[in-house]
């Protein structure tokens, strides 16, 4: 009890020493400002501060801009800006400064003129403070049920401007060590990266790939359907496997429907009109009207075709599933091959069940979403075309045949054509 009766005395001494409305009331901008007459109060305030305290206004603005910065540039929530700035005050407050144990660098003995070591430790100290940030930034988009792959959110932060052309200025290492120091004195945070919801890692993902609805509904069953029998695979290693499947299967999908326009563009029937039917008999081959397809089913074929062409395109390369997901390639292949490619037809039945049912459950999402039902419905027509290197092939001179058939068998025979 009296540790802690301590713990506190000493924060509130530090309270005011950190606060942030007077570090911008100095230092801010004229946006930033919220009194009137801003050049004489920070006068006024000014001359009533002790150089300790001048030092610390100056420095919690510092970090409190870095940490601004980067949050509009990755474009986040201004609930997760605001939480992560107060935890940043409370920080200053407890700690009584910005200093990170282990985020610094050293000069060699060779440069360590006075000149060099002031620039060397104003260096270090912007590092901390971005450090600091960064963890503050991946701990609060977490606990607001968020994702933001710590890779991307280090991106964010730029060096000192007399660094300004050094890449990758905050490294995953240095926002760990932040983290780390950040666990210690705030528990919640611990609790921050046990859990994070599927669709959220699935949502962000996808629309930095800029996949259609379709295209991240159907991965968001998936993984959801994944998940419960793969406990033990993480979740954005889960979902760039399901991402590959799903995108690959569409791009198998578009080319398919490519090739039916252009060999029966000339035939189609009209729904409706048996004479064209009939008639269609008597030419070449059709690829909607051929028997044993009937008149209805032909229509409808004719609309899941239609609807594929108009999409925009679905196959993303590995390189890009690689860098959205932040999962190396070959753990992906591997993925891939050992759990979504052996159940691939599986997987394929399951998107098109979830399309047509009247069950009312969590994948409602997929149901719902526009043109789902209509691309879907005869989507293990592609789980022939697929291989486990997760790439596809489509052989043209085979197409006749193939379209014969409602649904191929996996063991259809398909020699090796384009990649997607």
């Amino acid at each position: 009890q009296e540790e802690e009766d301590a713990q506190r005395a000493y924060e509130a001494l530090h309270v005011e020493k950190w606060s942030l409305d007077r570090a911008i009331l100095l230092h801010g901008t004229d946006d930033e400002q919220n009194v009137p007459d801003v050049i004489s109060n920070r006068e006024e305030l000014s001359s009533q501060l002790t150089q300790p305290l001048k030092r610390a206004a100056s420095d919690l603005y510092k970090a409190y801009y870095i940490l601004q910065k980067a949050s509009q540039r990755l474009k986040l929530p201004i609930r997760i800006i605001q939480d992560a700035t107060n935890a940043l005050c409370q920080y200053a407050a407890r700690k009584d400064g910005l200093s990170v144990k282990g985020v610094s660098s050293r000069l060699s003995s060779a440069h360590s003129s006075k000149e060099a070591c002031e620039k060397l430790r104003q260096y270090n100290k912007h590092k901390q403070m971005a450090s600091l940030a960064s963890a503050l930034l991946f701990f609060e988009s977490r606990k607001h049920g968020q994702h933001r792959p710590m890779q991307d959110i280090c991106k964010g932060f730029d060096g000192p401007s007399s660094s300004s052309k050094e890449e990758d200025f905050i490294k995953l290492k240095h926002t760990s060590k932040a983290m780390k120091e950040l666990r210690a004195l705030f528990p919640e945070y611990k609790r921050a990266t046990t859990t994070l919801p599927e669709d959220s890692l699935v949502e962000y993902v996808t629309r930095k790939l800029q996949l259609p609805p379709v295209a991240t509904a159907s991965i968001e069953v998936l993984v959801q359907t994944l998940k419960e029998r793969e406990d033990r695979l993480k979740l954005p290693t889960l979902c760039a496997a399901v991402i590959l499947f799903v995108t690959t299967t569409g791009a198998v999908m578009q080319r398919l429907a490519e090739q039916a326009a252009a060999y029966g563009s000339s035939q189609l029937p009209e729904k409706g009109i048996k004479e064209n039917a009939m008639d269609s008999k008597k030419a070449s081959f059709d690829l909607f009207s051929h028997d044993p397809i009937a008149e209805d089913r032909a229509y409808e074929m004719r609309q899941m075709w239609d609807a594929w062409v108009e999409q925009m395109p679905w196959g993303r390369t590995m390189r890009d599933i690689e860098q959205s997901c932040n999962v190396d390639e070959s753990i992906l292949l591997h993925v891939y091959k050992t759990k979504i490619y052996p159940q691939r037809g599986e997987l394929l039945s399951t998107l098109q069940r979830y399309t047509s049912s009247t069950e009312t459950n969590n994948y409602s999402k997929l149901k719902s979403t526009p043109r789902a039902a209509v691309l879907l419905s005869n989507l293990l027509m592609a789980s022939a075309l697929l291989d486990k290197n997760g790439t596809a092939c489509v052989n043209a001179p085979t197409m006749q045949s193939y379209f014969n058939d409602e649904q191929p068998s996996d063991t259809r025979p398909f020699k090796r054509a384009r990649a997607y």
